[in-house]
């Protein structure tokens, strides 16, 4: 399974990190603090699943775009406010 993770926490990122690389199932291709990274990671690498903190204000319109472009990526958001409308 090739992974991304988005997240501008540090911490956050190197924790992931450091927890997936423990499953040689799971390729962690990059880590990156923003969607504008994330659409780079995607215009040149085959991806299956991006783990998203939302926590920070991501544009959720934007993920929802980026859901609609690349139907084949499971999105998983982490930290979701508990909104039924996000």
């Amino acid at each position: 399974m090739q992974l991304v993770v988005v997240t501008p926490i540090r911490l956050l990122a190197d924790g992931l990190s450091h927890c997936l690389s423990c499953h040689s199932e799971i390729s962690l291709l990059a880590t990156v603090r923003d969607l504008a990274g994330l659409r780079e990671i995607l215009a040149s690498e085959t991806v299956d699943v991006v783990l998203m903190d939302v926590t920070l204000g991501v544009d959720l319109d934007e993920v929802r775009t980026l859901a609609c472009d690349h139907p084949k990526i499971a999105l998983v958001a982490l930290g979701l406010n508990e909104q039924r409308h996000d």
